[in-house]
């Protein structure tokens, strides 16, 4: 169920103008997913005086630059799930970590 200010604000946006609807082209739009220059401004905020005057030739191709789908710019992965260690286990990797490092300095110098 809708919230009072919701409802209203969908009401509103039913109410005001739109290009397509008193527009003799709205069926043929519709059924073959097609958009016009006014229509596109109506999508983009314009004003209704600028979309009013804007010419009604609708083109698929006008459409499909409106309803683009985005492509991701990457595959999602998977993140890695991340293991939290006990204090005792931290002791214990960075004890390693140390001794590697002053096996390879000793290394090294050698």
């Amino acid at each position: 169920m809708l919230d009072d200010a919701t409802r209203d604000y969908l009401l509103t946006l039913l109410a005001e103008a739109f290009p397509c609807r008193e527009c003799r082209l709205a069926a043929r739009c519709e059924a073959s997913r097609e958009a016009c220059a006014a229509f596109s401004l109506y999508v983009a905020n314009a004003g209704e005086i600028r979309w009013r005057a804007a010419p009604r030739a609708p083109s698929r191709a006008q459409f499909e630059s409106i309803f683009a789908e985005e492509r991701p710019a990457k595959p999602q992965t998977v993140k890695r799930v991340r293991v939290l260690l006990t204090a005792e286990e931290r002791r214990q990797r960075n004890t390693a970590r140390k001794q590697r490092w002053r096996q390879q300095q000793a290394r090294d110098v050698a």
